[in-house]
């Protein structure tokens, strides 16, 4: 039961994937790290564009599907120790432990690439991110 209850305080209820109170928990956690031993850790940001317009004209399953086909697309992107978490509605954050500028920039492309191509086999002109990414 308690197990349950973490589960449901730490994740989002609709993708699966960490939630912003999870992300802010691993932000100072990643911060304090940083601090102490140096340890590098980078963020990449990222947000649906026009998501509010997805919903309004093709209705909210379909903004759902895109958020849950999204969070899958990243997830095979990321690897197991990294953080992603949806800290709004179209909203995601990625942490990166351990990874050099040279790698987040490789996996922030390699995901607009998928993006890309889940846009096209799609044949729709919903699906647009903009991302970003930080090294501290």
């Amino acid at each position: 039961m308690n197990d349950e209850l973490i589960d449901l305080v730490v994740h989002d209820p609709l993708t699966g994937i960490y939630n912003r109170r999870y992300f802010e928990t691993s932000m100072k956690k990643s911060i304090s790290s940083y601090m102490r031993s140096r340890s590098p850790f980078q963020i990449i940001l990222f947000v649906i564009d026009h998501f509010k317009g997805i919903n309004d004209t093709y209705g909210h399953p379909c903004g759902d599907y895109i958020l849950k086909e999204l969070t899958r697309l990243i997830n095979s992107e990321i690897g197991d120790k990294d953080t992603f978490a949806r800290i709004g509605g179209e909203e995601f954050a990625i942490i990166l432990s351990q990874s050099n500028l040279e790698e987040i920039e490789e996996i922030s492309q390699r995901i607009r690439q998928r993006v890309e191509q889940m846009r096209q086999s799609n044949k729709t002109e919903v699906l647009l991110i903009s991302n970003g990414h930080h090294r501290r």
